[in-house]
């Protein structure tokens, strides 16, 4: 007798970087201590000239990172696109180097995304900024009742998963990519 297990969906999460090392170890624990955890990271470090890539390779060693470096700063767009046309998983999330995801933020998202049947999803955040090198959290945010691929296009949020083939088959790049 065979019991069959439903496989949690695989998610590849996307992290632009450039010079945000102040932030950056702390953006990455964040994925790494993910209740879900059927992920893997692309850090897309992008010609930083800070102390950002010492700070990575603490994680050189992990399997389910992967680093890639570029020689010359390509913006977080062209890293974005990058990563996503490498993924080979079903679903794409983008944090940023300067923000972080409380545990269960992936394991909430994907289980309402396959409940829901849902291509693309968005969550609430909080903001923070710095202030004499203090970091400071805002309380409100500012949520929109709606969240369209338009939208997206034009500014990717770090709360964001969405289906990758969504994006591969439209051709819905998050900025012009040349043709190759």
């Amino acid at each position: 007798m065979s019991i069959f297990v439903k496989k949690e969906p695989f998610v590849d999460v996307i992290l632009p970087n450039y010079n945000k090392a102040e932030f950056l170890e702390e953006s990455i624990n964040s994925v790494i201590s993910q209740t879900y955890k059927n992920w893997h990271l692309y850090i897309i470090e992008d010609h930083s000239n800070d102390n950002s890539l010492k700070i990575i390779n603490k994680f050189s060693n992990l399997k389910n990172i992967t680093i890639i470096t570029l020689r010359k700063n390509k913006g977080p767009s062209f890293c974005r696109n990058y990563a996503m046309r490498i993924s080979k998983a079903k679903y794409i999330a983008f944090i940023d180097s300067d923000d972080s995801w409380s545990k269960n933020k992936l394991e909430m998202q994907i289980q309402f995304m396959e409940k829901n049947n849902l291509t693309f999803t968005y969550t609430d955040y909080t903001p923070f900024f710095e202030k004499n090198g203090i970091k400071k959290v805002k309380r409100r945010t500012f949520l929109k009742d709606s969240f369209n691929f338009e939208t997206f296009i034009k500014n990717s949020s770090s709360t964001t998963v969405c289906i990758l083939s969504l994006l591969l088959d439209l051709r819905l790049y998050l900025c012009p990519l040349p043709l190759t």
